[in-house]
């Protein structure tokens, strides 16, 4: 897959075009400042200016760099959004894309052309939503339990499980959100006995509905050959999802289907349903009958897993209330936006539940690493694909129906990150130069303090700081036993961030200390500045803090351990 390989080519180009022999070593996250107003930047307009263009191209001729597209059968929507700037809830995008195939039945019940309040169905991205549920309705000091202390069934015949010593005791709810409990994939809906399958028949056949009661359910599962042991490695499992769903129920006592609508109603996302809505006015429904779109399919228990009905508009609000921690405290949603395992692919890690992606040049670690938090999947001639980017506070949702079998999203999430991600930095730039940057001074104490333009390389370069006689900069360098003239010094931003009720803004960022002459390890190129952050302190504060505050129009910035704070242009 293409995904972000613009945007890691832009970062290669930009280092590449300073000194091999240094590369700014930045904190994992954010570069700059998250950029705003995403709506009118110039910078960021012209990126999705890009991204139209290419999908105008794409559905007029199927074929791309990015790679084919059937237009003739395939629906889709994209939306993308920003937990950035106020909006109109009632229409949260700062893009939005429709396309509507020529094939799209006009016999069925349905829409025939689509928009932001199309409804599809979003396959195995209703997990997301389940795990989104759990955290809001019983939050994350649940993840240690043993799935066992909430259906004791499966507790039963104890080691009598087909192989591998495998015990459900050792299944926690965390291991089941996060991809590792070693379940079973599915539960009977994928079972090939139940088609005109030519393959032996063993002597004793099960019969698989995957919608039985859920004595059985639980019987049958204890006998189930397990994937792994749990907590080993990442293994997508339905039935996973649908044991949360059962545990929360049984910490809440409630049925799951109440409290996922507690969360639809509590958001505004009216279009969004665990189960098939009555009205299918808005619905994309497509194929000869609709039957074989799986529309009208009922999932029954393994409903937490696969079978929401979402538009992207009601998309969209839930990822801007994800971003927002609007219903979850945001120290649970920063933890939930964070990997737990990694896979075998060394730009892949897992969440819970997320696919992440993790864009770096060549795999270097010296290069800024961007995380894009996703889930994807597809159901019947449904597919759909969703993500968040923490470090622009960013979103995209697409989803698609087609006529014939369900579309591969590859192509259109490359386009989207190719042409999108390189603007948002750009503009994150261009906003940081223009806020940041300048010469800072003051006369009680005299003091003088100067942010260069940024450079295109990760973070604020501060080029110079004087206090009085004395050049800080030169103080720095001497406690980090590095040589003044090779002593670089950028500011990278923190989430600590305090707004007032006049509203002006305080954000903290931390100083990063680097020799420009210290030589790369050959081959294996090290990044562990995060390893000495805070690590000076003068007077108990530490030396390495700088507090930036706009008030009015002005800015100035603070040094906590000088008792210090000058203003731009003073």
């Amino acid at each position: 897959m293409l995904l972000l390989t613009s945007f890691i080519l832009l970062l290669f180009h930009l280092c590449s075009s300073h000194s091999q022999s240094f590369q700014p070593c930045p904190i994992l996250g954010p570069r700059f400042p998250l950029p705003s107003g995403l709506a009118s930047d110039n910078i960021v307009q012209s990126a999705l200016k890009n991204v139209t263009a290419t999908l105008d191209g794409l559905v007029s001729t199927s074929n791309s760099t990015y790679g084919t597209i059937t237009s003739n059968t395939t629906s889709f929507s994209i939306g993308l959004f920003t937990s950035n700037d106020p909006s109109n809830y009632s229409h949260p995008f700062f893009y939005e894309y429709h396309y509507t195939a020529p094939l799209i039945s006009k016999t069925t019940p349905g829409t025939s052309k689509l928009d932001s309040d199309s409804i599809f169905r979003i396959a195995t991205v209703t997990e997301v939503f389940t795990v989104w549920v759990f955290l809001i309705e019983a939050g994350e000091a649940h993840w240690p339990d043993p799935i066992t202390k909430y259906i004791p069934e499966l507790a039963r015949d104890h080691g009598q499980t087909p192989f591998g010593h495998f015990s459900w005791d050792d299944v926690t709810l965390g291991d089941l959100a996060g991809h590792l409990s070693g379940v079973p994939r599915d539960y009977g809906i994928t079972d090939l006995s139940a088609r005109n399958i030519s393959l032996p028949n063993p002597l004793s056949v099960t019969k698989w509905s995957g919608c039985l009661q859920p004595t059985y359910f639980f019987k049958d599962l204890r006998a189930r050959y397990p994937v792994y042991l749990p907590g080993t490695t990442p293994i997508m499992s339905n039935t996973a999802f649908q044991l949360l769903a059962y545990a929360l129920e049984g910490i809440k006592k409630q049925p799951y289907d109440a409290m996922f609508n507690q969360t639809a109603n509590a958001i505004g996302i009216s279009s969004t349903s665990l189960h098939r809505p009555l009205n299918s006015t808005n619905a994309v429904i497509p194929g000869i009958s609709g039957n074989e779109s799986s529309w009208y399919t009922d999932f029954g228990d393994e409903s937490p897993s696969i079978s929401m009905y979402s538009t992207i508009a009601d998309m969209s609000r839930a990822g801007i209330a994800m971003l927002n921690s609007t219903l979850n405290p945001s120290a649970v949603t920063r933890r939930w936006l964070k990997p737990i395992a990694h896979t075998s692919n060394l730009v892949n890690d897992a969440g819970r539940p997320w696919i992440i992606y993790k864009s770096t040049q060549d795999q270097s670690p010296i290069n800024p690493v961007i995380d894009i938090y996703t889930s994807y999947g597809s159901v019947g001639l449904y597919s759909s694909y969703f993500g968040l980017v923490p470090d622009y506070n960013v979103g995209f949702v697409i989803l698609a129906a087609d006529e014939v079998a369900a579309a591969d999203l590859n192509v259109y999430v490359d386009i989207v990150a190719d042409k999108l991600l390189p603007g948002l930095e750009k503009a994150a730039i261009s906003q940081a130069g223009h806020r940041y940057s300048g010469e800072y001074r003051s006369t009680q104490p005299i003091a003088s303090l100067i942010i260069e333009d940024p450079d295109d390389m990760p973070g604020l370069s501060l080029s110079n700081f004087t206090v009085g006689s004395t050049d800080i900069r030169e103080e720095f360098a001497r406690l980090a036993g590095i040589s003044p003239s090779a002593l670089s010094i950028r500011l990278y931003p923190t989430d600590l961030i305090e707004r007032n009720a006049s509203g002006g803004t305080k954000i903290a960022f931390r100083a990063v200390f680097q020799d420009q002459d210290a030589p790369i390890d050959a081959g294996t190129p090290t990044c562990i500045t995060w390893l000495s952050v805070d690590a000076l302190n003068y007077n108990g504060k530490p030396l390495d803090l700088f507090i930036f505050s706009f008030t009015e129009g002005q800015t100035s910035v603070e040094i906590p351990a000088l008792n210090l704070e000058i203003t731009k242009g003073g």
